[in-house]
């Protein structure tokens, strides 16, 4: 890795898979990655391949960790840059970073996805000083600012953040936001209710969240989410397949193997692609 030599796209390639693969001999390059971009960045404006290198850099140290590596995150909270706030704030959390609680505690006033961002770090991080905040969120008029600090209660093993998601989900109509948000995290916490709702969602005929739903059981972590995905394959529109396809990579496992060599002879030129990808990262290709 020389990302002075190296093309930005080829750079950013090579700190995506040292970052998956939480190469720790890989940090000290990467940090010295981060000065050098830093250093450009002083005095000129980035080129926008620079910047999702710069950010691809904040995602790899979040997933390698160690002190260097949450330093630069520290300072990543000031960034001018939000895409990098947000990845910063990401690390910190996986890392379980005490000292920089405070610090997401200020930012999570933003709202929107800035505010998610942080109740989901708040959560994983899961110290005392996490409570309030997240209790407070949990508290708000708008069903969908109560979601992710449900969750965030539900990450530190309070029951009332899974009563709250449960709650959502339960009593909302079907096609509500919230409850699919809240259906997402329920499936990351491998809870039955947040599968079943977001099938629910990719069943109904004509629904504008059938794209969305699965989505969010590709990107849920939960390897039960592989069979309804699979079964959702026949009769779909292109769009669905291809976020199909996009979600059975990340969920990996045989059966999701089976079905994206299926989707390499898909009609669509796009499915067949997003399934040789999604092989190719699977490293079945």
């Amino acid at each position: 890795l020389d990302i002075r030599k190296d093309s930005p796209r080829r750079s950013t390639a090579l700190v995506e898979a040292l970052g998956v693969l939480r190469a720790k001999k890989a940090l000290e390059p990467i940090i010295a990655s981060w000065d050098y971009l830093d250093s450009v960045r002083l005095q000129m404006d980035l080129t926008a391949q620079l910047q999702v290198l710069r950010s691809a850099v904040v995602e790899a140290l979040g997933q390698i960790g160690g002190e260097g590596a949450s330093n630069i995150l520290m300072e990543g909270l000031d960034d001018p840059d939000q895409g990098v706030v947000e990845k910063a704030v990401k690390g910190l959390g996986r890392l379980r970073e005490r000292k920089a609680v405070e610090a997401i505690i200020a930012l999570s006033a933003r709202g929107g996805n800035m505010a998610q961002t942080c109740y989901e770090a708040l959560g994983a991080i899961g110290n005392d000083r996490c409570l309030a905040p997240l209790e407070k969120g949990m508290r708000s008029e708008n069903p969908m600012d109560q979601v992710a600090p449900a969750y965030g209660l539900a990450l530190m093993g309070k029951k009332e953040g899974v009563r709250k998601l449960d709650d959502l989900v339960e009593n909302s109509p079907l096609g509500d936001k919230a409850a699919l948000l809240a259906a997402y995290y329920l499936a990351r916490l491998d809870k039955k209710a947040g599968l079943d709702h977001l099938v629910q969602l990719i069943e109904a005929e004509g629904s504008s969240l059938q794209v969305p739903a699965a989505e969010a059981l590709g990107k849920s972590g939960n390897k039960r989410a592989v069979l309804p995905l699979v079964e959702a394959l026949g009769g779909a529109e292109p769009g669905l397949r291809l976020i199909i396809a996009r979600g059975l990579g990340r969920l990996g496992g045989p059966r999701s193997v089976h079905a994206l060599r299926k989707l390499q002879e898909d009609p669509n030129p796009a499915v067949r692609g997003a399934a040789g990808m999604a092989l190719e990262e699977l490293g079945e290709d």
